[in-house]
């Protein structure tokens, strides 16, 4: 198993619902990819996403976790 399977298995607690689980891990992906520039579209763009909106607010309560801000 990857690292970065078991962080993602690790974080699982966090999510109170599948989609927002399995999307971190899309987002967690692309931040250790080699691409050129990290931000709200590439990383999107990586996850097979249409628009931005589907990684640039993974870490709010928004998209179903319970970080602090």
């Amino acid at each position: 198993m990857s690292n970065l399977a078991r962080l993602h298995r690790r974080l699982k607690p966090c999510f109170a619902r599948a989609q927002p689980f399995a999307q971190a891990r899309k987002y967690m992906s692309g931040l250790i990819s080699d691409l050129p520039r990290k931000n709200g579209w590439t990383l999107a763009e990586a996850a097979g996403e249409l628009t931005q909106t589907g990684c640039s607010d993974c870490s709010t309560t928004r998209c179903g976790t319970t970080t602090r801000q």
